[in-house]
């Protein structure tokens, strides 16, 4: 294993000691099909560990982040591709839309981390 594979494991260790489950919600568009007149949209669930924290109101911009936005801290040891800003997660019951600000924490190009805000 990496030292980046290490930090990644021990990342999820953590988001599974103090975190909780959710699901990510990965909404794909397809080729458009001129039969349907549209592209169709592939929706896939996945199951991953993640923390959700409030904004710090510094941070608050009106724009890009905004009052009641989160930031949420999601493992990548599921294998899960890079969260979008068609994507969403569900936590603790409620759905979340990813915003553009997403970060993929990759000091070496491979994934340690993934931090996201989310909207409701």
């Amino acid at each position: 294993m990496s030292f980046y594979g290490g930090l990644a494991a021990t990342a999820d260790r953590l988001l599974k000691k103090f975190g909780a489950g959710a699901v990510l919600t990965i909404r794909t568009t397809g080729v458009y099909d001129p039969n349907l007149g549209e592209a169709p949209i592939t929706v896939q669930n996945i199951n991953v560990t993640a923390c959700v924290f409030d904004i710090a109101h510094k941070e608050i911009d009106g724009t890009n982040i905004k009052a009641n936005d989160k930031r949420a801290y999601i493992s990548t040891k599921t294998a899960i591709p890079l969260p979008s800003v068609n994507d969403r997660i569900t936590w603790q019951g409620v759905v979340y839309q990813i915003t553009p600000t997403v970060i993929d924490l990759a000091p070496s190009g491979e994934s340690v981390l993934y931090e996201v805000i989310i909207r409701k």
